[in-house]
């Protein structure tokens, strides 16, 4: 058989064994990705899950199925009568779901608590599984990676999301014989925004009144994206899959345009800001007075690379590839422009079905860097910390063996857990600073990857 894979998936149609598909969590990424692999040939959504029923039932509405072709089931053995008959499926069960006859899952909750339970259980299960819940994969993503190997089954990035793109572009970095001097991408976010707070993220994201009312949209997850906590989970996530490192603590968040990446992410050497080579940073768009700068790379992901080979970097030079040029040109700039966080997915979902190929995962061994959390404002005993994007929190990127000597907590773990003393504004937060939630399935997994890496 072809090992192209269009020409696979068409003979996956064709003998009438198309690639099942589960779907936990029927938000937008999920809901995308639905949508998306209906049109794909070879693959199907046999089932989804997800607490809210209306929602499962509205991402196949919107992929084209009527409400009347979709069966609603709360048992894998039922499940798999209806998968069989290639009818769609679903539940508010994820266990009915993990256990049901589906190749692949992709994990799209977006809570750590619920994500971390649903790879385990789904390895368990001897499952693939994509994990779209990026905030879970840096808090345990390298304990799953190993329980998978293990296991015999793929736990992967899901394309299209920022790390996993910054991922590839690295693998063919170091493939092509080039060396990362940095990776990372552009945000709308700035510095001077980390203790923002929910209450007008909407309104800073840029959306109207009128949209915010018809979209329903949550601020507390928008936020997350503009007090810099997003760009720190997406590049750990990175990080732990690569072994690069941030340069600085919180990254250093420059302001420049495409032509000014290659530039900036030098060593100081040679006309740029860092410190080291090899790290992950990201590149912002948002001037100290909130207007933008032109031919920003915004949406895009990146890989800075240099050589040795002279006659490389002199034809490298003369513009061949067109590609920016930076640390008095010894650094070239490869990206790409855009990222779709949803609508590519399934290159993660058919990878790890056909091929038992992960598209970016974190290598099984310890973390390479955390996510560790720091106060908005000053805390005090009995504050409880709600977690991304709130009012109590931000997120910074570490390298990881600073954040085990400070014996600082990922910020995965700063949800729903009580403070006990008192910390000030900007101060990173310690194990010895609060009271653990001992019920939590995500801090069980935890304990246990420090325990076997560290």
């Amino acid at each position: 058989m072809s090992t192209v894979l269009r020409i696979k998936l068409m003979e996956r149609e064709k003998s009438g064994n198309p690639i099942k598909v589960g779907v936990i969590g029927a938000g937008l990424f999920g809901s995308l990705t639905v949508s998306q692999l209906t049109k794909i040939p070879g693959i199907n959504v046999s089932i989804i899950s997800d607490i809210l029923m209306e929602k499962a039932i509205l991402a196949y509405e919107k992929a084209g199925y009527k409400d009347g072709e979709i069966a609603q089931v709360n048992d894998p053995d039922k499940a798999n009568r209806y998968i069989e008959k290639k009818i769609p499926v679903i539940t508010d069960n994820n266990q009915v779901l993990i256990e049901s006859a589906v190749d692949v899952i992709l994990e799209a909750t977006g809570n750590l608590e619920a994500g971390a339970k649903n790879a385990y259980n789904a390895i368990q299960n001897r499952k693939n599984i994509v994990m779209a819940t990026v905030e879970t994969d840096v808090t345990v993503g390298p304990i799953l990676e190993k329980m998978a190997e293990e296991s015999d089954v793929v736990y992967s990035m899901a394309y299209g999301d920022q790390p996993a793109l910054i991922v590839e572009l690295y693998d063919w970095a170091i493939s092509s014989g080039f060396k990362v001097v940095a990776a990372g991408e552009g945000t709308a976010a700035r510095l001077e925004w980390r203790h923002a707070t929910p209450d007008d993220a909407l309104q800073r994201f840029g959306f109207s009144q009128r949209e915010i009312e018809r979209l329903r949209l949550n601020p507390k997850i928008h936020n997350t994206f503009l007090d810099t906590t997003k760009c720190a989970v997406e590049m750990v996530a990175v990080c732990n899959a690569t072994g690069l490192k941030p340069d600085v603590r919180g990254m250093h968040f420059s302001l420049g345009g495409i032509r000014d990446v290659p530039k900036l992410l030098s060593l100081r050497k040679d006309g740029g800001i860092l410190e080291n080579e090899g790290i992950v940073d990201v590149i912002t768009r948002v001037r100290r007075d909130g207007r933008k700068i032109r031919n920003d790379i915004r949406w895009g992901v990146f890989v800075v690379v240099t050589t040795e080979d002279q006659n490389v970097m002199n034809l490298l030079k003369t513009g061949w590839g067109g590609c920016p040029i930076g640390g008095k040109g010894k650094n070239v700039l490869v990206f790409r422009p855009y990222h779709w966080a949803g609508l590519e997915a399934s290159i993660s979902l058919i990878r790890a079905a056909l091929y038992k190929e992960p598209t970016g995962a974190p290598l099984p061994q310890a973390p390479a860097a955390e996510v560790v959390a720091a106060a908005k404002k000053t805390l005090k005993p009995g504050d409880i910390l709600d977690g991304e994007g709130g009012y109590t929190a931000y997120g910074l990127a570490e390298k990881a063996e600073i954040a085990r000597e400070e014996n600082l907590i990922p910020f995965g773990l700063a949800e729903n857990i009580r403070v006990k003393r008192k910390i000030s504004r900007d101060c990173v937060i310690t194990y010895d600073d609060v009271e653990l939630d001992e019920r939590s399935f995500l801090l069980k997994l935890r304990r246990m990857q420090d325990s076997i890496f560290n």
